[in-house]
Formats: structure tokens, C-alpha cells, sequence
């Protein structure tokens, strides 16, 4: 089966279901086929749909509908940079969850959110050019963000890490990029809260 941000190989003679599959405009990357009944093959046809329309909308309104990025969305409005997460991309969102603002100092959204030049470069530090995947930042030791700065990245146990933030939802796939979810607002260098 295809889970959703996983595509299985392509096995086999395209025939029947597969012909179908391919008059409906997907590839034999998009929906695999390995002995497949016809239930199945309506199940792997529905996932592959599902991917296309959830990679359809670009990074903004996709962790808007994912709902556990409220502040942070507010946050990108406030700075004036939701241009950047609509921009062709590719790019990948390191996006800190509700629950992440919310573990913040007390007062300490609010003084960012008045000062907008420490909240920009907060907002590009969260930023990764190109389409980095979870693997990707597991095999980095280090990356570079949007702002120009330095984030150490590993992985241990299974889980990803960078800086002080886990990875707790990755590869959340956006007509122009990735997310990540993650579980700590990251502060660039300089940024006092």
C-alpha cells in the first residue's frame, strides 16, 4: 500500500485497474501495483488521489488546514512574509506547533510580535531553501536557514532533532515545499525572549 508521504515501487504490467490509474493521469511512481485485488486497488487509487490534492496547496494553506499552526501563521502575517511561504519554493517549514508558542515565557509571543524585525529573522530561522526531507536532516550535521544562520541536526533513537527541537511530524508534503512539525520555537542567535 501507499502511506501518505511514502510511494511504493512500481512492480509489475500496468493492466485493468493500472490502465485505469494511468487514463486518470497518474504515473507508476504515484500508485503501486504488486498483486493487487480490486479493493485494493481502490484503496492505493484513493491514496495517490489524496496525496495530489493535499500537495496541491502551497505551504500557507496547508498548515492552515492542519490547525496546529494557528500562532505561527498569525506570526508570518504580522511580519509581512506569507509571500515567501506562497513563492514557488521550494522550501521547507521547520513549523513550531501552537503548543510550542505556547511553552514560550509568558509575554514573550507578544514582545515578538511588536518588535517585527527580531520577528522576522525569528519567522526565516524556522526556514530551509530547497525541499529538505526528514531523512535528509537525520544525515545533516548541520544546516543552514533562510536567515543565514546554523542549525546542528541528529538523530537518535528515531528521533530527529534540531537544536533544541524534535521532530514530531515530517514530510508534510505542499505544492511548493515540505513541513515539519516540531515541538520548540527555535531562536536565532541575538534573540532574547
Amino acid at each position: 500500500m501507499i502511506s501518505v508521504n511514502r510511494q511504493m515501487e512500481f512492480k509489475g504490467k500496468m493492466k485493468g485497474g493500472a490502465a485505469k490509474a494511468k487514463r486518470r493521469g497518474l504515473t507508476e511512481s504515484q500508485v503501486g501495483f504488486h498483486s493487487l485485488s480490486s479493493d485494493s486497488m481502490r484503496l492505493c487509487l484513493m491514496n495517490s488521489e489524496q496525496q495530489q490534492s493535499a500537495a496541491a496547496i502551497d505551504i500557507v494553506d496547508t498548515v492552515t488546514e492542519d490547525g496546529r499552526f494557528q500562532k505561527l501563521i498569525h506570526a508570518w502575517q504580522t511580519a509581512d512574509l506569507v509571500n515567501v511561504l506562497k513563492s514557488d519554493g521550494p522550501v521547507t517549514l521547520l513549523a513550531p506547533t501552537d503548543e510550542a508558542f505556547g511553552n514560550l515565557p509568558p509575554g514573550s509571543l507578544e514582545k515578538l510580535l511588536n518588535d517585527i524585525p527580531s520577528l522576522r529573522g525569528l519567522l526565516l530561522h524556522h526556514l530551509l531553501p530547497g525541499r529538505v526531507t526528514v531523512v535528509q536532516l537525520a544525515d545533516s550535521a548541520e544546516l543552514q536557514t533562510a536567515l543565514g544562520e546554523t542549525l546542528s541536526t541528529w538523530s537518535e533513537t528515531g528521533v530527529v532533532r534540531l537544536d533544541e527541537a524534535e521532530v514530531l511530524d515530517g514530510d508534510i508534503e505542499a505544492a511548493n515545499g515540505l513541513i515539519h512539525a516540531i515541538d520548540t520555537v527555535l531562536l536565532p542567535p541575538g534573540v532574547q525572549l
